[in-house]
């Protein structure tokens, strides 16, 4: 079984004030290399905590360290905290067994913010199972492996909605036909689990991920002045570009 850990960059919102973005970022592992992860992230952050004085247990959030206050950040300065998010991000590109897809809704033409998280959700998990299918995973020797949803503690109702309705109704259009075909997916097992991100590192991670997922579009002043924008394409290793061939990085578009 393949888990995939998710987190959200910008909002779903539609009114001005909103993000122009709504990303979805996630990780995907199978459950053989859960623990060997797990245990070697571990270690990876006992030598944070060792060079920069960042504990083990601290949560990494990406916007809290980028932007936050230095006693927000335990008296750690923002040099150290931008060497630590490039690190993670290092450390994710060497985990070979791991891969990484992205969701980018780009919501000027969206009239309506409950498409646009439908529309964001629905595409990731059709990608997942996509992937699922054709054995596009690493360690995937089988069509018939099944698929986890773990994501941050939001939307999860309507999440939990989506994912039954997937598992009836799903049309999908049809290159041969006007109607679109109903083609439920049937990998993902149970509704999505839900995690508070204090408590899950597979979440932080994933929160780094989604942060420089969107930073690579539209920089703030901090990443820009920081030379941090191109952090993102260090994930490039891990990329799931069998997602979206056409994009350099895997990364899926939704434009309307």
């Amino acid at each position: 079984m393949y888990i995939m850990y998710v987190d959200e960059s910008g909002d779903t919102g539609i009114k001005p004030g909103s993000s122009e973005y709504f990303i979805l970022s996630a990780l995907i592992i199978h459950e053989k290399r859960w623990n060997s992860f797990i245990k070697s992230f571990i270690d990876f952050r006992r030598s944070v905590n060792k060079a920069t004085g960042f504990k083990v247990r601290e949560e990494i959030h990406t916007q809290v360290m980028i932007n936050g206050r230095i006693d927000a950040n335990k008296g750690i300065d923002r040099n150290k905290r931008i060497l630590i998010l490039r690190n993670t991000i290092d450390w994710i590109s060497t985990q070979e067994f791991v891969r990484i897809l992205n969701i980018i809704v780009d919501k000027k033409s969206f009239t309506d913010s409950k498409i646009v998280f439908e529309r964001g959700w629905s595409t990731l998990i059709q990608r997942f199972e996509n992937t699922l299918k054709n054995t596009n995973f690493p360690d995937c020797s089988s069509s018939d492996d099944q698929g986890l949803i773990i994501a941050d503690n939001t939307n999860g109702e309507d999440l939990r909605k989506l994912t039954r309705k997937m598992r009836s109704y799903n049309p999908i259009p049809s290159k041969y036909q006007s109607e679109p075909r109903n083609i439920p997916i049937n990998r993902i097992i149970e509704d999505p689990v839900f995690r508070d991100s204090r408590h899950s590192y597979f979440i932080q991670i994933v929160d780094v991920i989604a942060y420089f997922t969107g930073q690579y579009i539209k920089p703030n002043k901090v990443i820009k002045k920081q030379g941090a924008k191109g952090y993102f394409e260090r994930f490039e290793s891990v990329m799931c570009k069998e997602a979206s061939p056409k994009d350099p990085f895997g990364r899926v578009w939704i434009k309307k």
